[in-house]
């Protein structure tokens, strides 16, 4: 049973990872367009028509909070899979501090830089690196290093006891 729970886990976090890519670059074409509005034949086969004719009469500044709210969405989501099934996968509870810090320590990152690089100093490059710090905590980057941890850990706990 648990061979199959972690086939579906895997399908889960490949799945919730190609929904986010595709919000977000189908989003990022459409804040493209709306800057570039000469490129819209070169760039607009890039869009899935579905964005084009929701962001067709969008801000450009909407855009962006939309970008916003789903970098929160996804955080949550991959958020909750992994506590879910780490609980599932290793039968206990005894990981869950470590996954709520793991993802606080991103997150607070993630802020921080944007708080104060983004808007006391240089904003593409505040904007870009903590992009990049949330970018490990909304994609299965964040699965693999968590389960990777947990499992050497597991398996070092195992052969010490022994």
């Amino acid at each position: 049973m648990k061979k199959i729970a972690i086939v579906l886990i895997v399908i889960s976090v490949v799945l919730l990872g190609y929904l986010r890519d595709f919000i977000f670059v189908n989003t990022n074409y459409s804040i493209y367009l709306a800057l570039h509005p000469d490129s819209y034949n070169l760039y607009a086969k890039g869009v899935h028509s579905f964005f084009l004719t929701i962001y067709k009469d969008v801000s450009i500044k909407t855009m962006y909070l939309v970008k916003y709210f789903f970098t929160v969405l996804f955080i949550i989501l991959y958020f909750l899979l992994v506590l879910l099934s780490c609980r599932y996968i290793f039968s206990s509870k005894q990981f869950d501090k470590f996954i709520i810090v793991l993802f606080s320590i991103f997150s607070c990152a993630g802020i921080a830089v944007y708080l104060f690089i983004y808007e006391l100093f240089n904003k593409e490059w505040g904007y870009t690196l903590s992009r990049y710090i949330l970018g490990i905590i909304q994609t299965p980057i964040i699965v693999i290093i968590i389960f990777g941890a947990l499992l050497a850990f597991t398996n070092l706990k195992k052969h010490t006891n022994e």
